[in-house]
């Protein structure tokens, strides 16, 4: 599978290459008749030869392509399903057009598909999260805010998992963003993580 962000795509027609099945997201003002160029757009490849195991369950013209990989073609354990996302900077004028926003609406969708297989969440974020942990710490610290705490909430248990170190130590709005994702779904981020 290969994903490509900002494919500047001004039309719904899907790139072709061969041995290859395409699925295009341009965004809605790309398509504008009146737009010179296309703007962002993503677009998700994948071989012919596993065509038969991967459907794609949802989209989102802000940038989301939720796919799902079958576990009985791939013969897994359980179903995959892949977020492959795009989110503008911060700054950009279109992430500041967007009252829902993208991490939300990520963040329903691996709630969603959570319950019904493993979720991955690929793509290019353009979140800076620095060394920020992507779990929390300890239950402990939150104990005298939550009267029970379910004892099998995995995010809390970072035991196993390396520390992630980033030669980027700044931190940004949407990387805080992600983090919080992170820590309330139970993702893991895995740059910077090395023997995982």
């Amino acid at each position: 599978m290969i994903f490509i962000s900002e494919t500047w795509q001004n039309s719904t027609l899907d790139f072709h290459i061969d041995g290859f099945e395409s699925y295009c997201v341009p965004r809605t003002e790309s398509l504008n008749k009146t737009s010179k160029r296309g703007h962002g757009g993503i677009c998700l490849f994948y071989s012919t030869l596993v065509s038969d195991g991967v459907t794609i369950v949802d989209t989102d013209v802000n940038g989301i392509i939720w796919v799902k990989l079958c576990k009985q073609f791939f013969n897994l354990d359980d179903d995959i399903y892949i977020c492959f996302a795009y989110v503008p900077p911060q700054n950009s004028v279109y992430f500041a057009l967007h009252p829902i926003g993208f991490y939300e609406s990520i963040e329903a969708g691996v709630r969603k598909y959570s319950d019904l297989g493993k979720v991955a969440l690929i793509g290019d974020l353009n979140s800076r999260c620095g060394n920020v942990s992507d779990t929390l710490q300890s239950r402990d610290d939150f104990a005298r805010f939550i009267n029970v705490i379910e004892t099998d909430y995995s995010a809390c248990d970072a035991s196993g998992l390396s520390v992630r170190k980033s030669m980027d130590s700044v931190t940004n709005a949407s990387g805080q963003k992600l983090i919080d994702l992170c820590r309330c779904t139970d993702l893991r981020i895995v740059n910077g993580r090395m023997g995982v």
